[in-house]
């Protein structure tokens, strides 16, 4: 298995504890399932943007460009799902507090 293998893997699994959650914010079972997945996903989300985005921190250093391109991608998918975690934090820790109803 490749990283990218492994890190689709454990995107899909938050990706769908997320999205369980989000469907079932009224359950505080799901709602705390939903922070946790979401807080934990902060942290691996944020991690696999830096693995990915390394390439184009480092200098010096020959990368084949289709590399380049695949990395660029991948990056960019895991900023977007970063943004996407972190408002599914908010979202449930706003309802949680009782700012917003459904």
């Amino acid at each position: 298995l490749r990283a990218y293998h492994i890190f689709l893997l454990i995107i899909a699994v938050l990706a769908s504890l997320n999205l369980l959650g989000l469907s079932r914010l009224n359950n505080p079972i799901w709602r705390t399932t939903c922070k946790i997945s979401s807080f934990f996903g902060f942290f691996i989300f944020w991690s696999i943007f830096i693995f990915f985005a390394l390439p184009f921190i480092l200098t010096g250093i020959k990368f084949d460009p289709t590399y380049l391109r695949i990395s660029l991608i991948y990056a960019l998918i895991a900023f977007g799902l970063l943004l996407v975690d972190i408002a599914t934090f908010a979202v449930a820790e706003e309802l949680d507090r009782g700012r917003v109803r459904i």
